[in-house]
């Protein structure tokens, strides 16, 4: 591995792309049936009224968008204009690798499966079992991560080998080096990313990176002021995610940088990179985290 002074930085959005780019190989569709296992999926193409209704719908208008998420009044409106049956994004297969601390893990996975992952985790005690499912597990997912450098026992048990893996670090704080690329397994190709061990840095990551390129719901997202009583400082070329809590009047305030704090936030406000400095009033971009149940 290369020292940390050799991993060069790179902004947020190629890292991103560069994900987005190994996922399309896995991405699928499928056709369902409307109904309750359909609740939260995402659609993979419009969908157009088969039949004019009630004169205010037209045969053949698009009436939803690919990415609109199914909730239980979109898939009655569908119903009644006669659409039973639509395409959507199946779910990701994200397999979490942990050799961290399990609150790394923990917070993570719940991450994942709030982009509408389906998440199976394993820690290094598991891989210490000889007749673990790990290798069965690798290959039935689509994206492996990792977590404070847990590759070594995948290689050590030879369940695989680095592809093409590349360390950078990510311009943004909390952030820290993250690794990206493949890990072959033998057979195929997996997508892989690596995360730092602290459960912060690993979090922000995951929903900042990770969920965006998971098609899942899109979490919801506002401008807001933020109050502060002294500014806010932040690096020149970086990208800054403050753990918030949205008030009663419609603005936010930081609620710290631990886990417990992010443990008590509902929001996530990025200072953006060309910004150094936030003060009282000023306004930013915040997407509501889903420990509350919002997504």
């Amino acid at each position: 591995m290369r020292s940390s002074s050799s991993v060069p930085t790179i902004p947020w959005a190629e890292h991103g792309a560069d994900l987005a780019a190994l996922l399309a190989a896995h991405a699928r569709t499928a056709t369902r049936r409307l109904g309750p296992e359909v609740s939260g999926a995402v659609l993979a193409r419009p969908c157009r009224a088969p039949r004019a209704a009630s004169g205010a719908t037209a045969a053949g208008e698009r009436v939803l968008d690919e990415g609109a998420v199914l909730t239980p009044a979109v898939m009655g409106m569908l119903v009644a204009l006669g659409i039973m049956e639509v395409a959507v994004h199946e779910p990701f297969e994200v397999l979490v690798v942990s050799g961290a601390h399990a609150a790394t893990a923990a917070a993570c996975g719940a991450s994942l499966r709030a982009a509408g992952a389906a998440v199976t985790t394993i820690g290094e005690d598991r891989l210490a079992d000889p007749g673990d499912r790990t290798s069965e597990e690798l290959g039935a997912a689509d994206l492996l991560v990792t977590i404070g450098h847990a590759e070594d026992p995948l290689r050590t048990r030879g369940l695989g080998v680095d592809a093409g893996l590349i360390r950078v670090r990510l311009a943004q704080e909390p952030g820290g080096i993250q690794g990206i690329g493949t890990l072959s397994t033998g057979t195929r190709h997996l997508a892989r990313v690596d995360l730092p061990a602290d459960p912060v840095a690993a979090l922000v990551v995951c929903e900042t990176l990770l969920r965006p390129t998971l098609r899942g719901p899109s979490p919801t997202r506002f401008r807001l002021p933020l109050r502060t009583d002294d500014p806010i400082v932040s690096a020149a070329g970086l990208r800054t995610a403050l753990a918030t809590r949205v008030l009663p009047s419609g603005s936010l305030r930081a609620v710290g940088p631990s886990l417990a704090a992010f443990a008590r936030a509902d929001a996530l406000a990025v200072i953006p990179e060309e910004t150094t400095e936030v003060r009282d009033g000023d306004l930013l971009d915040v997407s509501l985290l889903p420990a509350r149940g919002v997504l």
